[in-house]
């Protein structure tokens, strides 16, 4: 098992190698290498996913094959179509690396001591524990979430567990709607063509918009409860907190300036950012020992651990290629465009229903927003479209019991899944779908 262990990782940082050599260099031979490693990557990550992702993506498999076949596509057509979310797939590799800094023990003491030293009651509680997931979330993904966890956690003893959970999956998830750190972001706008910088604003407008209803739901339900956690004293606590943001609003401001001042989209400048940004923090501030250690640790075990996520992206960018090289994509685009729905709030309305209510019963909101990114990527209104999928794919996250945000604080907060996604967060889901769908109407 150590051999076969050991070839994966391999072979998954011989896609990351050739996917920038392609990227770089511009030559077809590194695209078609990169296609025939990712197939390899896949059939050998698929016997460790488990039995309802397989069945899921075997049907995505045949699918996708099955409209090239009858589209008459030749081999390299294959290929390509593997290779279309290379690009994702190593974003979803190296994003982790992004995490490093944000680990750092003093970083999380003075994100316990501001905690314990400002909330008063069961509102603050939850406001700052939401506001700071949305924060990090934006930053570095999924990997906020033990981090919150860890800094609110005090907290969670006196207040409701509900409160932190609800906190902690709203404000990770708004994170969807616009960090170039979240696989949303890179699926949309790689089936989508606009400009990130462009979607930025609006997306952080709906974030935003996002946080001010998931803090009025809770408002009406939170006791005000006084705050007898004992204040927890850290020395240089604000500095170390001063520090943190610095070190996260350098690296947002980077990914905007190289998105800005050269050619390459977010597919490329986070996945290298993600290499580039921990080895910087280390050699500013000599904390070389701690980035090794976790370096190591990633190359040890974090590469392995995301068998499930690896082989339904790679299967659901192999079918959105085949859609668009059938034409399917376009037929379907026309459709919509030449009878007037595809701005409509009804049409709005039905989208984000189809992909919420999938992700329930197990779709990954990956694999259906892919296919309508797809299906719509010739639309007269990217930008309405891009912005209506990215809402969708928040709210699945929200209240899919299988979405990795809601498996990861369950698992904190041992409580089921169920509870944590759609019990704890179907009337916000509720409310910031009706209202979010009328300001991009609105707007756009």
């Amino acid at each position: 098992m150590k051999c076969i262990n050991k070839i994966r990782v391999i072979n998954l940082l011989t896609i990351v190698v050739l996917y920038f050599m392609s990227v770089f260099s511009g030559l077809r031979c590194f695209e078609i290498a990169t296609g025939l490693i990712v197939m390899i990557a896949l059939a050998m990550s698929f016997p460790f996913i488990n039995r309802a992702n397989k069945l899921v993506s075997f049907i995505l498999f045949i699918f996708a094959t099955l409209i090239l076949v009858f589209s008459k596509a030749d081999f390299l057509d294959y290929v390509d179509g593997f290779r279309k979310n290379s690009g994702l797939l190593v974003l979803f590799l190296l994003v982790p690396l992004l995490g490093i800094p944000f680990k750092f023990d003093k970083y999380q003491n003075a994100l316990k001591h501001f905690y314990e030293n400002n909330i008063k009651n069961g509102f603050h509680f939850y406001f700052f524990s939401y506001f700071t997931s949305f924060l990090l979330g934006g930053v570095i993904n999924v990997a906020a979430i033990p981090i919150v966890y860890e800094v609110s956690s005090s907290g969670s003893e006196i207040y409701s567990g509900d409160c932190l959970s609800k906190a902690i999956v709203r404000g990770n998830s708004l994170g969807v709607l616009w960090s170039p750190s979240y696989l949303s972001i890179a699926v949309v706008l790689s089936f989508i063509e606009i400009p990130w910088v462009k979607l930025l604003p609006y997306g952080f407008g709906l974030a935003l918009l996002g946080v001010f209803i998931g803090s009025l739901v809770e408002y009406v339900f939170i006791k005000n409860i006084s705050n007898d956690v004992k204040v927890y004293k850290t020395q240089n606590a604000n500095r170390d907190l001063w520090e943190l943001f610095g070190v996260g609003l350098f690296l947002l401001l980077s990914i905007i300036f190289l998105n800005q001042t050269t050619s390459y989209g977010v597919l490329t400048i986070v996945p290298l950012v993600s290499i580039v940004f921990p080895v910087l923090w280390a050699l500013v501030f000599k904390r070389f020992e701690f980035y090794n250690v976790k370096v190591s640790e990633f190359l040890k075990t974090g590469l392995l651990n995301a068998d499930n996520q690896l082989v339904l992206f790679g299967l659901a960018g192999y079918l959105g290629y085949a859609m668009q090289r059938s034409g399917i994509s376009e037929k379907i685009s026309n459709f919509f465009d030449t009878t007037e729905l595809t701005g409509s709030i009804l049409f709005s309305f039905v989208l984000i229903i189809l992909i919420s209510l999938a992700s329930v019963f197990g779709l990954h909101p990956l694999i259906t927003v892919s296919a309508m990114a797809s299906a719509f990527s010739g639309t007269s209104n990217p930008l309405f479209m891009a912005l209506i999928l990215l809402i969708s794919y928040s709210i699945a996250v929200n209240i899919s019991p299988f979405s990795a945000t809601v498996l990861i604080t369950a698992g904190l907060l041992k409580e089921s899944p169920f509870l944590t996604g759609i019990r704890n967060n179907w009337l916000y889901c509720f409310l910031y779908g009706i209202t979010s769908c009328i300001v991009v109407n609105l707007i756009l």
